[in-house]
C-alpha cells in the first residue's frame, strides 16, 4: 500500500487487506491499513502508514486528520 500511495500521491485506505492484491503483509494481525503521503517541494518524501487490527478500522475522518498531520510534517522534511 505504501508503494501505491507514493506512486499516486493519494491516501490509500484498505478496509480488508486480504482482498487487496497490492498488500504486502508485515504483521500477521493486520486487517486494514491507511497510508497517507507526505509532500515536500511537490514530491512524496514520506508516508504515515497505520495498520489496523480490525476490518474497516479507518474512516474518512481518520483520513482528514492524518492528511492534516502530513501537512504539518511536510515542512520538516530535509531539503535537497
Amino acid at each position: 500500500m505504501c508503494g501505491a500511495a507514493a506512486q499516486s500521491g493519494k491516501t490509500e485506505i484498505v478496509g480488508d487487506v486480504t482482498k487487496d492484491p497490492r498488500y504486502l503483509a508485515c504483521f500477521a494481525g493486520t486487517k486494514s491499513e491507511i497510508v497517507v503521503p507526505i509532500f515536500a517541494d511537490g514530491r512524496v518524501v514520506g508516508e504515515i502508514d497505520i495498520d489496523g487490527t480490525e476490518l474497516n478500522a479507518f474512516t474518512r475522518e481518520d483520513q482528514a486528520f492524518l492528511e492534516d498531520v502530513a501537512a504539518l510534517l511536510a515542512p520538516l522534511a530535509p531539503r535537497r
